[in-house]
């Protein structure tokens, strides 16, 4: 959990550095979150109006997505610039593009929220998941707004309300009985800091964008097992990482035993664990 009180070169460093130590993980796990997430990159494109021969922006692009797949949609006559603060997250992101072909990319490493983006240069902004980490969202977005070409978009993607959203919500369930609370998400910047569809929009008005829309859509991950899932969360999670290195062994031991519990409630027959997750996506044009 953030504290919001610490200046902002401490709280982005601090993400920098969360964010690197789990990029091994992700290098181990990111096949079967991609698969998940697939359809929700194809619909940023979409919204976004990607074309071939697009010059596209993906802010807060962590292992490479959906810049991989904006790549893949604007063709060898179009460009991808990603961007991200975490340079092991970068390399990993590099390691995918290369190992799948793709040429048209570039990487940057930064604070997306300043980058210095050429003005009037792109045809789109993407960003999925990011944003809701930016500390100043508005002004983040009325920033990417300036590098648009007019009748450029900008397509987001965020986290919906924490109950819908188990992938998240449940290690903080489990953490919030440990602690003997009622479960609520962190406070400050948080994955589900703008987790409705009136604050979102508004949030893309105030910086500045037209014809503003905004829609719902749950995508679902799909692990072989239980542990499967666990063994996901452990080593892609920094919160989960954060939570359980102030725990006891004991207490470590019986935080696992009750996120193992909640998952079993989404287990098929045959052990199959599928997570169904709202998003919200919002989009708006320069």
């Amino acid at each position: 959990m953030e504290d919001p009180t610490i200046d902002s070169m401490t709280f982005k460093a601090r993400q920098s550095a969360q964010w690197s130590e789990v990029a091994q993980g992700w290098r181990r796990r990111w096949p079967t979150f991609e698969q998940g997430a697939q359809p929700l990159s194809d619909r940023l494109m979409e919204l976004a109006h990607v074309a071939p021969g697009h010059r596209v922006v993906d802010v807060a692009t962590g292992i490479g997505e959906p810049a991989m797949t904006a790549a893949r949609r604007v063709g060898s006559t179009g460009s991808v610039v990603a961007i991200d603060q975490a340079p092991q997250m970068l390399a990993v992101a590099r390691e995918r593009m290369e190992t799948a072909g793709i040429q048209n990319m570039e990487f940057v490493e930064g604070d997306a929220e300043t980058a210095p983006l050429p003005a009037v240069s792109f045809d789109a902004v993407v960003s999925r998941w990011g944003i809701v980490f930016f500390q100043d969202v508005v002004g983040a977005l009325a920033h990417f707004r300036a590098s648009l070409v007019p009748g450029g978009w900008l397509a987001a993607a965020i986290w919906g309300p924490p109950e819908r959203v188990p992938l998240i919500s449940l290690p903080f369930m489990a953490f919030a009985v440990d602690q003997g609370r009622p479960h609520s998400p962190p406070s400050g910047t948080n994955p589900f800091s703008l987790s409705d569809s009136v604050t979102l929009d508004q949030v893309a008005r105030d910086a500045g964008f037209a014809e503003v829309q905004s829609e719902q859509l749950t995508v679902i991950f799909t692990f072989s097992s239980v542990d499967e899932l666990l063994g996901h969360l452990r080593d892609v999670s920094a919160p989960i990482q954060a939570i359980t290195a102030t725990l006891s062994p004991e207490r470590q031991t019986a935080f696992w035993d009750r996120l193992a519990q909640a998952a079993r409630t989404y287990a098929r027959a045959d052990g199959v664990v599928q997570l169904p997750n709202d998003c919200l996506l919002v989009a708006g044009r320069n």
